[in-house]
């Protein structure tokens, strides 16, 4: 029977300057634990709780362990290892993967041998990715442990990985962690093309804030929330199963998958619109950006895969903006970013451009400023009628009738029709004067008698 409302407890034990405390402040989102690289500088536990997937557990940071040494503060980090180890769950048997197998390594794996209980082995320090090979070394078959998890506890880089593998020992020893409210915080779509680089970005952006809160597994058929927090601010990211041609979606899940991708735009209150740069753009990229544009959701396109460009030069992005309005002209007022998702090229700027196609949505325009502003476009190009109408018709009063996304009506003389054209003329207008880069902007008209 599995053990519901329990907090599971994680100790990180492993010898000296394996990165045990930088692990822990990464998991605790907060520098609680004293990172340095002199041996013994953590002699106490320490605790704090963790949220991974939306649920707590608690974790405890302890000293490293020196084989040789015997003072009374040697022997009290020792002693508190133990009390952890016996407090646990679960261990995280921390190692790291620059240096091999140490001499202090195997002793301390001897010790976790002699306790029944999980026990997953980390190789930390995997700052590159060519590191993460490095666990395929026969040398950690010394540890007894089976193949380290690869993580950079600096970085971020396979901490994910590693809490995804947590939860599955969890369950395995029937422990249920403790569930918490859903986190509150702005939520993004990333949308795309299978194959864009729409995971890879998702990554990206986890390892730049380095601040994960929460998480769900990938798939490559459902949607997956990703909470974290960057500058204070909290974000769910919605990573979306890549959006095929129909023709081409044979099996029910992806035919799931491509609904369940539509269902995230009501859902969702910015969409990151993710094109892989360095090919063509098809017809079905801009399938993709229309049916996005059309659910009155903010947009920031982001153009992935820059790095594969060759031969760039200063005009490069000009022409690829360019290109890009050329597929895509209904999407003018979305900003375009450049980016390299595998090198995180510009990744830390999609924060920016989310936050200020937010301000832009909630945008409220005063009456007085309004009525001026439409003067002023009437006195420009006189408004045009719609089909049938000889006379142009009289617009008396503009006003905002709502946000996200800012929403116009515009009065007119009874029966008096405005034509499609103009509307998108005073939309320009609009955008010209106040601005509302990133979001879409509505015009109605109505009559009034």
């Amino acid at each position: 029977m599995t053990k519901e409302n329990k907090k599971p407890i994680i100790a990180i034990v492993g010898r000296t300057n394996v990165g045990k405390s930088m692990l822990f402040n990464t998991l605790a989102e907060k520098n609680k634990a004293l990172v340095s690289a002199i041996p013994g500088t953590t002699r106490d536990r320490a605790f704090s709780d963790a949220v991974w997937r939306g649920q707590l557990f608690r974790i405890i940071d302890t000293g490293g362990f020196e084989r040789n040494k015997k003072t009374k503060i040697d022997r009290g980090i020792k002693d508190q290892i133990q009390l952890a180890i016996k407090q646990a769950d679960l261990i995280y048997f921390v190692v790291d993967v620059r240096d091999g197998v140490l001499p202090e390594d195997v002793e301390v794996s001897r010790r976790l041998h002699k306790i029944n209980k999980p026990i997953i082995l980390i190789a930390n320090k995997a700052d590159k990715k060519n590191l993460f090979a490095e666990v395929e070394n026969k040398e950690w078959k010394k540890l007894t442990f089976g193949t380290p998890v690869p993580i950079s506890a600096t970085t971020g880089l396979g901490v994910g990985d590693l809490l995804d593998i947590t939860y599955d020992e969890l369950e395995k020893i029937k422990i249920k962690p403790q569930q918490i409210t859903e986190i509150d915080g702005l939520k993004i779509g990333i949308f795309g093309k299978p194959n864009v680089g729409k995971s890879s970005l998702v990554n990206a952006l986890l390892g730049e804030p380095r601040m994960i809160v929460s998480d769900v597994a990938f798939t490559t058929r459902e949607p997956q929330d990703t909470f974290l927090k960057y500058k204070g601010k909290n974000y769910i990211i919605v990573d979306t199963a890549g959006l095929r041609k129909r023709a081409k979606i044979k099996e029910a899940l992806e035919k799931k998958g491509t609904r369940r991708t539509q269902d995230v735009l009501e859902e969702i209150d910015i969409a990151l619109y993710v094109v892989d740069i360095s090919e063509p753009i098809s017809g079905q990229d801009k399938k993709i950006a229309s049916m996005i544009a059309e659910s009155g959701k903010g947009i920031v396109t982001i153009a992935n895969k820059w790095d594969k460009i060759k031969d760039k030069t200063t005009h490069s992005a000009k022409e690829y903006t360019d290109y890009i309005h050329y597929k895509f002209p209904f999407l003018f007022w979305s900003p375009i970013l450049f980016t390299s998702a595998t090198d995180r090229k510009n990744v830390n700027k999609i924060f920016e451009l989310i936050l200020a196609a937010e301000k832009e949505r909630e945008r409220e325009i005063t009456p007085n400023a309004l009525n001026k502003f439409l003067k002023l476009a009437i006195k420009k190009a006189r408004p045009i009628g719609g089909p049938g109408m000889v006379t142009p018709p009289y617009i008396h009063t503009m006003e905002q009738t709502g946000t996200k996304p800012p929403t116009f009506a515009i009065d007119v003389k009874s029966k008096h029709v405005i034509h499609p054209n103009y509307l998108k003329y005073l939309e320009k207008q609009l955008r010209k004067k106040f601005g509302f880069e990133g979001t879409p902007v509505i015009i109605k008209s109505r009559s009034r008698k």
